[in-house]
């Protein structure tokens, strides 16, 4: 069980909830990068404050790293993990 919601007050909010399952889900599946989908937010919400393209970043990070450290998986790829 992912404490998804937890995870995304302490990344900046309960609206993050949804980029922290994002993070697992890559950090389950590697179904893209890590620095991949960090390059995606920025691209979508490069226009608005940097703060955040930051937060979501942030909130990504959290959820790949519990995923990736709870199951001890790890990558040879370089991932852009905060």
């Amino acid at each position: 069980e992912i404490p998804a919601s937890q995870l995304a007050e302490t990344a900046g909010g309960i609206r993050m909830t949804n980029m922290v399952l994002l993070g697992a889900l890559i950090g389950a599946t590697e179904l893209v990068s890590l620095r991949t989908m960090n390059e995606c937010v920025e691209t979508i919400f490069g226009a608005k404050k940097k703060s955040v393209v930051e937060i979501n970043q942030t909130a990504l990070a959290a959820g790949y790293k519990f995923v990736t450290e709870t199951t001890g998986k790890t990558t040879a790829k370089k991932t852009g993990a905060k």
